[in-house]
């Protein structure tokens, strides 16, 4: 018994070291900016695309958050907006470019980790709709920086912006 104890705390003790030695790999090596970008094409046309986008009680289900306190009217640059993810943390947010039917971007700022991002939806219309853009980029830092360097090596940023532009074309194509 006593050598299967000693064999398993071997193991355990194996495994936590590799975990650590990687999540020190990821702080030192991982990057120091994170992107993501992903664009699809929606049948319906850009001002009704970016009508659903920028309709606040949606982004609860679009992206996943569970509380909204959207920007006052009307919109525009330097207009601040704030959102809490389910995990609590407090997003806010500044926009830096408001045009109604086709850009709205953001800066944003987690409060209480060192991680600042940049998002924007950029909506070109086509023959068929809408071709759609969301773009994402983050400078981070500290334990975020482990859990952004994870997410970008495992595609696990990229599918998640992904699902919420593809959230938004079904939407918009109603």
């Amino acid at each position: 018994m006593k050598k299967i104890l000693k064999w398993i705390g071997i193991i355990l003790g194996g495994l936590l070291g590799l975990i650590l030695i990687a999540a020190l790999g990821l702080y030192i090596f991982g990057p120091d900016s994170v992107t993501a970008r992903s664009e699809v094409e929606i049948t319906a046309s850009p001002e009704a695309v970016f009508a659903e986008f920028t309709n606040y009680d949606d982004w609860y289900e679009l992206w996943d958050v569970v509380e909204v306190t959207p920007p006052p009217e009307p919109q525009g640059a330097g207009s601040a907006f704030r959102f809490v993810e389910p995990d609590g943390t407090v997003v806010n947010g500044v926009i830096t470019q408001y045009e109604a039917g086709r850009v709205f971007a953001a800066d944003l700022k987690m409060e209480g980790l060192e991680a600042d991002f940049s998002f924007s939806l950029t909506l070109e219309p086509t023959d068929t709709g809408t071709q759609a853009v969301l773009y994402n980029e983050g400078k981070v830092g500290g334990p975020m920086k482990v859990m952004m360097a994870a997410y970008a090596l495992t595609g696990e940023l990229d599918a998640y912006y992904a699902l919420v532009i593809n959230r938004l074309k079904t939407k918009a194509e109603g």
